[in-house]
């Protein structure tokens, strides 16, 4: 038997291990090959138009999107997306149901969703 495991994690691995969260051997036998990728609000507009991508080659709800309309591309870039490409997938499929047409618009999203735009946090220079 031939099998690969793939893990994730929003935690610093080596951090877990050293505050016990995280078994070491646990970690030594997962850690063949790390892959550090950023959350979705460090990749900027990249990542957002490949979930739209995913939006629009999903008919999984019947509809046929299109796209998004440039207010909601605007609310998109703006959002700090804590809950990464999880939210972002979450939120589109929500708007893919709700849509009126094959738009996403402002009226397609989430109740409180991008009504207030809060920035990431400042991180220090050291």
């Amino acid at each position: 038997m031939d099998v690969r495991v793939l893990a994730a994690t929003n935690k610093d691995p080596e951090q877990a291990v050293s505050s016990a969260h995280l078994r070491q051997d646990l970690f030594f036998r997962l850690n063949v090959f790390h892959v550090t990728l950023p959350p979705l609000r460090a990749t900027g507009r990249h990542s957002v138009a490949g979930g739209i991508y995913f939006a629009r080659h999903q008919s999984k709800h019947g509809k046929n999107v299109r796209g998004v309309g440039a207010e909601v591309m605007d609310i998109f870039m703006s959002h700090t997306w804590p809950g990464n490409i999880r939210e972002l997938r979450n939120v589109l499929e929500r708007s893919a149901i709700m849509c009126e047409k094959d738009l996403i618009s402002r009226s397609s999203l989430p109740g409180e969703f991008g009504k207030t735009t809060a920035k990431a946090p400042a991180t220090s220079a050291a």
